[in-house]
């Protein structure tokens, strides 16, 4: 079963719905052996690529084309990251419809892919580190971390099939984080010996759904069933959506067929988030602060862009309503935001969006006033609350940036702008 599976089964409601399996670390396309069968049964489309393992952005690259592909045929796509393959697709699935993540990690924008908190002390006597740079699992020991719960024979065909990747793959940080505007839903492995159960359970606020299975680490095996009738609930409700995400960033945005023609309720919604990113800009560059920060829910919170210098008096981050009001009190510049035309997804009482930007700061810093510019994006998630739309999260993306200072004396070395 090496290579990609792929069967294209008939899907009421159109468009059809591809589900990617993605697998974990040393595993490949062979481990979903027991689920890619019933789910075609079922009328599903599909895929279960081999990742690459020569780095692991070469692994989310290969993610990210089969979206694309999927995408350009004009289906939707569910993409399920086992273990490292969470990461994998946190990384490469900006443009998937859902991630469903299974037993593996979430990371945010800047963090690293395999997590030490995760780390159990079954799967540790597991690790083969190679003289060439690749890692993998002895066979036997992974048994006691991995395939616990798993039949004999799995656990040994499992073993048998164990392919080296780049020890260095583990220790990337991720420069996306697909979760914060793609809809997610989590799938913690309760009797998990390989990727600490209680650390999964510590990322369940990062997503939009979760469940839990008892089972081992490799719930293909161990928790086939329960896994497959999950997939296929999720890959309904894709198929059921009004529309569709944007395919990906270098294809065109799908157009809407007959059916799928804007309600009245759908475009109130769209003129309530247009007038609460207006408000936004209003009330920050205004320093309006307190009126700002009404536009979050109450544990709403803001992440400024990655970066490694920032001002000393300047929060780098906030989270409820005091603490956001403290950000933007703190913050020394006066700024306009120039924001572009966002693309919007609705769900329910949930929506996400993507904003391109532009701010411009003005502000002292010493003997000096700096002058600066930045072009960006802000990936936001919104909630429905009685009061109306509500930003829950919110980060800032820089692209590019530029600084000018005017005064005496040396120019100062690390003012940035997180508006």
């Amino acid at each position: 079963m090496r290579g990609v599976h792929e069967m294209v089964g008939s899907v009421d409601p159109p468009p059809p719905v591809r589900l990617v399996l993605v697998h974990g670390s040393c595993h490949g396309a062979w481990c979903w052996e027991e689920v890619v069968g019933p789910l075609q049964e079922r009328g599903w489309v599909v895929s279960a690529p081999d990742l690459p393992f020569t780095s692991f952005f070469d692994d989310a690259e290969a993610v990210r084309r089969e979206i694309a592909a999927a995408k350009h045929r004009g289906e939707r796509v569910v993409v399920v990251g086992h273990s490292y393959g969470g990461a994998v697709i946190t990384q490469g699935g900006e443009a998937a419809d859902h991630l469903v993540i299974c037993a593996g990690p979430l990371p945010d924008i800047g963090e690293i892919v395999d997590d030490p908190r995760a780390a159990t002390p079954e799967v540790t006597p597991a690790d083969v580190f190679l003289p060439d740079g690749m890692f993998t699992l002895d066979p036997v020991r992974a048994a006691a971390g991995f395939f616990h719960r798993s039949s004999p024979e799995q656990a040994c065909r499992a073993g048998e099939r164990m392919r080296p990747m780049p020890a260095a793959s583990f220790d990337e940080r991720l420069t996306k984080a697909a979760w914060r505007h793609v809809p997610t839903s989590y799938i913690v492995c309760g009797d998990d010996r390989a990727f600490g159960a209680s650390f999964q359970r510590s990322l369940l606020d990062r997503v939009r759904d979760h469940t839990e299975f008892d089972c081992d680490h490799s719930l293909f095996y161990s928790a086939a069933g329960p896994l497959i009738d999950r997939l296929h609930d999720i890959a309904t409700e894709v198929g059921q959506r009004r529309t569709s995400k944007i395919a990906d960033p270098e294809l065109p945005a799908p157009v809407r067929t007959k059916g799928e023609r804007m309600d009245a309720q759908e475009q109130s919604d769209r003129l309530e988030l247009m007038h609460l990113e207006a408000s936004y800009t209003v009330r920050f560059d205004t320093k309006d602060v307190e009126a700002w920060a009404d536009l979050f829910t109450e544990d709403g919170s803001y992440t400024p862009a990655y970066f490694a210098r920032t001002p000393h008096d300047v929060p780098v981050a906030g989270q409820g309503r005091e603490a956001l009001i403290a950000f933007a009190k703190a913050f020394p510049e006066r700024t306009q935001h120039i924001f572009g035309i966002p693309y919007f997804t609705i769900e329910g009482d949930r929506a996400a969006a993507r904003i391109p930007m532009v701010s411009i700061g003005v502000g002292e810093y010493g003997t000096h006033q700096a002058s600066q510019l930045y072009h960006g994006y802000y990936d936001v998630q919104y909630k429905r609350t009685p009061a109306g739309w509500r930003i829950h999260r919110r980060q800032s993306n820089v692209i590019t940036q530029s600084d000018s200072y005017q005064g005496s004396g040396p120019a100062p070395v690390d003012p940035v702008s997180h508006d």
